[in-house]
């Protein structure tokens, strides 16, 4: 059954996250597919912590991962798995890359009866928090931390930075004239070497040639120099 997106099982602002809360803690099924954002992976691990309290197979889905890797977000997703010992699988719900794998995960879980458990977490990927306290917060922290790789400069944060630079108004104006003097330049100076040959190949070899061909032509003097002239 595909419920409604949720945050928390301590309460619900809405009739459907109710629906949804009442279900998971009443209700029949056999696992829980726990679709995660990947790029908002902390506050997600909070409900999934909760999650794991219903003793409940999971298999964890870590969706929008192109988006994750575009903000410079490395999900160490073998990690994760081996902490809360699920299955965790990267997926794009756009593009349905990870499906066939997400679905392997699914029937192994089932197979296995894999349930997440929390007496198993490293007390040291939790700052100040005893796992069995069930700091949730503290928790989803903790497993963040231990998880999360970032790097400090993306290719979008690249483009934002340049794109805030370029379009400033102040600076803006400075880099439209620097563009623009290194356009003028490129284009002068590439074009001068064939401006001096074509330069050379009119006076130096027609000019020339068409001096001798007058020369011989018999025209009046007058008109050979006009011509010349020319």
């Amino acid at each position: 059954m595909d419920l409604p997106g949720i945050y928390t099982l301590e309460f619900y602002t809405s009739l459907d996250e109710k629906v949804a809360v009442d279900y998971l803690k009443q209700g029949d099924y056999d696992l829980i597919l726990n679709v995660v954002e990947s790029p908002k992976l902390e506050r997600d691990l909070y409900l999934t912590l909760q999650l794991a309290q219903l003793k409940k197979p999971m298999v964890i889905a870590l969706n929008m991962a192109d988006e994750a890797e575009a903000l410079g977000i490395k999900i160490d997703e073998a990690r994760l798995s081996e902490i809360l010992k699920v299955p965790v699988n990267k997926t794009v719900g756009r593009t349905v890359k990870g499906t066939d794998e997400l679905l392997e995960a699914i029937l192994s879980a089932h197979e296995k009866n894999l349930v997440p458990t929390l007496s198993r977490i490293p007390v040291q990927v939790v700052s100040g928090a005893e796992p069995l306290n069930l700091d949730y917060a503290s928790l989803a922290q903790g497993l963040a931390k231990e998880v999360l790789r970032k790097r400090l400069i993306t290719q979008k944060n690249l483009s934002d930075f340049l794109d805030n630079l370029l379009l400033y108004p102040v600076f803006g104006i400075f880099f439209l004239f620097l563009i623009y003097y290194f356009v003028f330049k490129t284009v002068f100076d590439l074009s001068s070497p064939l401006v001096d040959f074509l330069d050379g190949f009119f006076s130096d070899f027609l000019g020339k040639g068409l001096s001798f061909l007058l020369s011989r032509s018999g025209l009046p003097d007058f008109l050979v120099q006009f011509l010349e002239a020319l």
